[in-house]
């Protein structure tokens, strides 16, 4: 009798734990990602010697936040390791651990070898911090895709008011003036990849029946923040990979070709009352208005050199060509001898390329650059995979994120500088999904998303759900369970 009453008591204190754990690790990762949020509040935009000085030294502060999140990813890892018998996930950890092997290579003909060790290092514990939250945590609840969604429309809120204050200690903003923009005043991709990934993130909730009319509302908000900042290529990419998302979902009711075709016909007729009130010169000032916004009241310099941007990969191109197989070492291009010889010839202090595919062949060469490639895109071809022939809605996610990743290449460098916002999101979202296809053939929606799960509900779940985050209150918790 003493026995089966240990035994209860064990197996009551097991999902106690189990939620303990997993809110600690929600709280944590909240507060993680606000810390790093508030010191972008009037930070400035960086001179040439703050930017050298960076490379150098770097920050203590952020190496200690990298370095915490790992701890939290290969704690979590030991439970999901059994994920690794799944072909899928083999595959991309094998991809994984082949680009890092090549990295750690680079050593060998580093220009800079303690930079690239440092970078090295860098990336590991990121990469160790997403895998193991992935596949460990996430992947490990139910519906660990829409609680992984909710976390990052948490973030982008953070985000948001973040911009507004860095907005409001900066005279509040000037939308009507094409030459304004946040960016002008140090508002930079810290807070601009985070608003984007919510935007996916909440669209993609609104389609699970997660309290869908604040959800696109955040989107529309989210766009107009995007607007404010004029990040330019991160918002064209937004706006279509938003306005795409819906079409991933396989199942087009005439509610939402309705929608679109709607939204086709209004933007037609307005602009055909345009034309024939005012002409062809009132269509011609609408043109003139959008190219004043898009090249920041620039004019044409602005828009053929990409905002300098093609003389620097003029440049960036000699450097290229005389190292093209191996680079020149993982992190190692942009070091304190390389910057100012660059700077002096493009006549702008760029602390990286603007292109992730330059940075990444200049860092570990065409063999890196196609090892990483390699491993991007079975990463979305197992999720493209994953979504058409096992209908998993959870991967519509991943492959928006993945996409977003490479299409934010072309005019950022999010390769090379692997500890921001959009790389580790992008694989955790992937080692979730690929992990989680293990556990159970899970509902694809839900209608509320709970904070923490009562003990006796959870007791009776084979898998913990006390993950879920605040987005209701512990009433609806009650109403959510499948």
């Amino acid at each position: 009798m003493s026995q089966l009453a240990g035994q209860a008591t064990r197996t009551s204190i097991k999902p106690v734990r189990r939620m303990t754990v997993a809110t600690a690790t929600s709280v944590f990762l909240l507060l993680w990602f606000l810390v790093q949020q508030v010191q972008q509040i009037d930070a400035g935009s960086p001179t040439g010697d703050d930017i050298v000085q960076a490379t150098q030294s770097g920050s203590v502060f952020n190496e200690m936040l990298v370095a915490s999140y790992a701890l939290v990813g290969a704690y979590h890892l030991t439970r999901g390791q059994h994920a690794l018998t799944r072909a899928r996930v083999r595959s991309i950890a094998l991809l994984l651990g082949i680009y890092l092997a090549w990295a750690f290579l680079s050593l060998l003909w580093s220009v800079d070898p303690g930079l690239t060790f440092k970078r090295y290092i860098e990336m590991l514990l990121v990469v160790i911090g997403s895998v193991g939250l992935g596949l460990g945590f996430y992947g490990e609840i139910r519906h660990g895709t829409q609680v992984l969604a909710a976390h990052l429309v948490i973030a982008s809120c953070m985000s948001i008011v973040v911009l507004w204050i860095s907005i409001g200690l900066h005279g509040g903003p000037d939308l009507l003036n094409p030459a304004w923009s946040a960016k002008s005043f140090g508002v930079g991709t810290p807070i601009i990849y985070p608003i984007a990934f919510g935007v996916f993130a909440s669209i993609w909730l609104a389609f699970r029946g997660v309290r869908w009319r604040q959800m696109l509302l955040l989107a529309a908000v989210s766009i107009i923040c995007l607007i404010a900042i004029k990040g330019r290529f991160i918002l064209a990419f937004t706006v279509v990979l938003a306005a795409l998302l819906p079409l991933l979902e396989l199942r087009i009711g005439w509610r939402r070709l309705a929608i679109y075709a709607g939204a086709g016909g209004l933007v037609a007729y307005a602009l055909g009352i345009v034309a024939a009130v005012g002409g062809s010169p009132a269509l011609g000032s609408i043109g003139d208005t959008l190219f004043a916004y898009g090249t920041l009241d620039g004019g044409d310099n602005g828009l053929v050199t990409l905002t300098g941007r093609t003389p620097l990969w003029d440049e960036l191109g000699r450097y290229f060509a005389a190292q093209p197989w191996l680079g020149y070492g993982f992190g190692a291009f942009w070091n304190p001898e390389f910057m100012p010889a660059i700077w002096s010839v493009v006549g702008w202090n760029a602390p990286v390329a603007h292109n992730g595919f330059i940075d990444e062949a200049l860092a570990t060469g065409v063999i890196g650059l196609f090892l990483f490639l390699a491993l991007w895109l079975t990463g979305i071809w197992h999720s493209i995979r994953l979504r058409v022939m096992d209908g998993d809605a959870d991967a519509i996610l991943v492959i928006a994120f993945m996409v977003f990743f490479l299409a934010c290449n072309l005019g950022d460098s999010l390769m090379q500088t692997y500890a921001r916002f959009p790389f580790y999101v992008s694989l955790t979202a992937l080692f979730t999904v690929l992990g989680a296809r293990l556990a159970s053939r899970r509902p694809q929606s839900l209608t509320r998303i709970a904070p923490i799960m009562r003990v006796s509900e959870v007791s009776n779940r084979p898998r913990d759900e006390s993950a879920l985050t605040g987005m209701t209150t512990s009433r609806n918790a009650s109403s959510s369970n499948p």
